[in-house]
């Protein structure tokens, strides 16, 4: 996420969005959180291998390394099995 505001630095892709796995029955919880990037933004390299399961990383190293600010984020349940009110 970049906002207008930042001129002198072009939108970058770290990672193609993949969706929610795996499908399931039991519902799966979901967290996407926004961070606000310092100026002159490099960055970190996250190790994953693109169009496959991603393996898990250490988020608060990454957000150290890079000097990312949570600015918001969004919770979602997710599951073939929920129903109505789930």
């Amino acid at each position: 996420m970049q906002p207008d505001c930042i001129a002198d630095q072009a939108p970058r892709t770290q990672v193609s969005y993949m969706a929610p796995t795996p499908l399931s029955v039991a519902p799966h919880r979901y967290v996407s959180l926004v961070y606000r990037q310092p100026g002159n933004y490099t960055p970190p390299e996250v190790g994953v291998v693109e169009g496959v399961v991603r393996t898990g990383f250490d988020l608060g190293e990454y957000v150290g390394e890079g000097g990312l600010v949570l600015v918001g984020g969004n919770f979602m349940r997710e599951g073939l099995g929920m129903g109505p009110g789930a």
